[in-house]
């Protein structure tokens, strides 16, 4: 994971930006209960919504670290967020976007 802002982590290509919940937000969230993405193809610009959780914590936004289109979402993640592990490398991420 090359890069962290605002509590998501960003690992950078020439083409895409995947991007995931760090360590520490999960701790603050706790389980997440509910989760709301973008859909494939919308584009987003740099502090659009990128994520709206419901957890035993608190509820969330988070704020898209970059600008583009979103390629893919993490249906895993869309569908049992309470099985998000940052240290599996298939569960960890929430979006790709195209940059």
């Amino acid at each position: 994971m090359a890069n962290e802002k605002n509590g998501l982590w960003l690992d950078e290509t020439d083409d895409f930006t995947t991007i995931g919940l760090t360590l520490t937000s999960l701790d603050e969230l706790g389980e997440i209960s509910f989760a709301s993405l973008p859909k494939v193809g919308q584009i987003l610009a740099m502090d659009d919504v990128l994520a709206e959780l419901e957890a035993e914590k608190a509820v969330s936004e988070f704020k898209s670290p970059v600008a583009g289109t979103v390629s893919e979402i993490n249906q895993i993640f869309l569908q049992t967020p309470e099985k998000i592990d940052p240290k599996d490398e298939v569960a960890a991420w929430i979006v790709k976007i195209k940059k």
